[in-house]
């Protein structure tokens, strides 16, 4: 981080970003500390954050390879906090996930670009 921020500011902002982002997704939790965020979307939605991309795409490549969890669906993906959308997220999700948040959005008269 630039400027006067502490690295607990940094912390509060990125996780932050996260939830309003995500808040839709409901995340199950939102762990670590950087704009780069790798994203398990199996089951529930978890996220880890890391101050570098490389440190996420690690991250990514360790639960593509041993899974996120007992539902897991190799359904993970690596976005940046500083530029995604909740529409990334979306087209980052498996389509049988596109599907159920669709289905739980119609019964809300909401959809995916509503999310923001």
């Amino acid at each position: 981080m630039s400027g006067n921020r502490t690295d607990e500011e940094a912390v509060k902002m990125y996780k932050g970003m996260a939830k309003a982002i995500l808040h839709e997704f409901r995340p199950l939790w939102i762990v670590g500390d950087g704009p780069w965020a790798c994203l398990a979307l199996c089951k529930r939605l978890s996220v880890m954050l890391f101050k570098k991309e490389d440190q996420a795409r690690a991250a990514k490549k360790e639960i593509d390879k041993f899974g996120c969890g007992s539902f897991c669906k190799t359904n993970h993906a690596v976005l940046d906090l500083r530029t995604m959308s909740s529409d990334d997220v979306f087209m980052a999700l498996s389509k049988e996930r596109q599907r159920e948040f669709r289905e739980k959005w119609a019964g809300r008269g909401n959809h995916e670009s509503d999310i923001r």
